[in-house]
């Protein structure tokens, strides 16, 4: 297995619908009621920053913001309003990092995927760029359980519908404010 990676145990329980140490909670707590950028921002920020996660993913999705904030400032906004929206839709039972890292970097670049997320095939997975051929392959590799695949899918499926809408928002977000 290659180093930080993650097995098929950790797996199962990063997707699993239990208690995760009142991370969901406090996260669910703390969501901004508006989506304006700026807040949502901050706020994605001060979670990634608390989050203990594996390979430092937190590390790489901080890093993948700063460089938004100053090629693509309309995409961050764009990807922290699908953060937004995610953390509000998922289970509050379930581990919110793969809807939040899933969500922000879901509007990456095949380039921004490969440097930010070199190791983190679970997130990779959750992405709508990954073909579908290539999720089952992944799966398959990582002997992953069929509910935790069907959790990927459904994940996948909230990530592509709220791409679609903050595609038809874009213009709202910058009204919120």
């Amino acid at each position: 297995m290659a180093p930080g990676s993650m097995n098929h145990d950790d797996l199962l329980k990063a997707a699993e619908p239990t208690s995760h140490g009142g991370t969901s909670a406090a996260t669910l707590a703390e969501v901004p009621r508006q989506g304006c950028p700026d807040l949502l921002e901050a706020w994605i920020r001060r979670v990634n920053d608390r989050w203990l996660v594996r390979s430092g993913l937190n590390h790489h999705a901080r890093a993948y913001m700063d460089r938004l904030v100053v090629a693509d400032p309309r995409r961050l906004a764009r990807s922290c309003e699908i953060v937004h929206r995610l953390m509000k839709l998922h289970d509050p039972e379930s581990d919110p990092k793969p809807w939040f890292y899933g969500g922000l970097f879901s509007l990456a670049t095949p380039e921004e995927e490969s440097q930010y997320l070199d190791g983190h095939r679970f997130t990779r997975m959750l992405l709508p760029s990954t073909p579908e051929g290539r999720v089952r392959a992944e799966a398959e590799d990582l002997e992953l359980a069929p509910e935790v695949l069907r959790r990927v899918q459904n994940i996948r499926s909230q990530i592509r519908e709220q791409i679609y809408h903050t595609s038809r928002v874009d213009v709202e977000l910058k009204a919120a404010c």
